[in-house]
């Protein structure tokens, strides 16, 4: 009898096991998507990367990014060239008309977003509450990007992974100086107040009104290498405004972090991880700059 009731116990005990482990792997952020199987004998580099919803992914078979486009004809071109290595390219102009033009140009030009535009109708919306870095780069100041499936499906007039770089920036900021808060968390914020405008986006008074409301000192600094290097060794960031180029085809908001020993600036751009992890000499960012704010305590 008591070998029988043994038995009944370990029996429960291994069924409430499993139970934890399912239940846990249900209630987990981390979903992989493999977007296409091993295909006859090729190298495993040339199969579709897995998409996460956790975090984003650098697709490693491209080399860069494409020139930034602005037009149908121009996403054609980039999702073209972008088809030969990811088939969800292709997929998405099979279907340019349902996607839309703003996601058209979103996987146009950033080549990484391209699987976060294919699965927009199944994550319609989605948002979920995290605080850890779109991608682990360690740093003070955490990079978030606003195309992150964790909160770039959210919709306003348009997907936040479309308008959201004035609320991602400010949210990397205010990480970096102990404050969690989500690119969501700030949207919500700003549209409240006004800092963030339906159709027109993050004025730059808003967003330096935000990071004061937060606690954080905001100071227009001049366009200068030195000076920008001299801020940086004081340990503050600077937010800088962009206008049409590498970074933007209308206006973009992104952040000065850090320099290298050999004098090149390392960004956190919220569009993109690539850019993120390159390092910038100054004459390739000073013709961009429309405007450039100090930022610390």
């Amino acid at each position: 009898m008591r070998r029988i009731f043994a038995l009944i116990i370990a029996a429960f005990v291994v069924v409430f096991a499993l139970f934890l482990i399912f239940n846990g792997e249900k209630e987990s952020n981390y979903k992989p998507i493999v977007l296409d199987s091993e295909r006859n004998g090729e190298n495993e580099i040339n199969n579709p990367m897995d998409f996460k919803l956790d975090g984003v992914s650098v697709d490693k078979r491209f080399d860069g990014e494409y020139e930034m486009q602005n037009s149908i004809d121009g996403y054609v071109k980039n999702l073209s060239e972008s088809s030969k290595i990811n088939e969800n390219a292709k997929n998405i102009l099979d279907n340019r008309a349902h996607i839309g033009d703003t996601m058209l140009k979103l996987a146009s030009n950033r080549v990484d977003a391209i699987n976060f535009v294919f699965y927009k109708d199944e994550y319609k919306d989605r948002y979920v509450e995290s605080y850890t870095e779109s991608s682990p780069l360690g740093r003070n100041v955490p990079l978030f990007i606003q195309w992150d499936p964790r909160w770039g499906y959210k919709m306003y007039e348009d997907y936040f992974a479309i308008i959201g770089c004035g609320p991602t920036s400010v949210a990397m900021l205010l990480n970096a100086y102990g404050e969690k808060k989500t690119p969501i968390d700030l949207m919500n914020e700003m549209v409240a107040s006004g800092a963030y405008l339906k159709d027109l986006g993050t004025s730059w008074e808003g967003i330096k009104k935000t990071l004061r409301d937060h606690g954080l000192n905001v100071s227009e600094i001049p366009l200068g290498e030195n000076k920008f290097k001299n801020v940086l060794n004081e340990g503050k960031q600077i937010l800088l405004s962009m206008r049409e180029g590498k970074f933007t085809t209308g206006g973009h908001y992104m952040i000065l972090v850090g320099a290298t020993e050999d004098g090149k600036f390392i960004l956190n751009d919220p569009n993109s991880v690539r850019y993120s992890v390159k390092t910038w000499d100054y004459s390739e960012l000073q013709n961009e700059i429309k405007g450039c704010w100090s930022v610390g305590k």
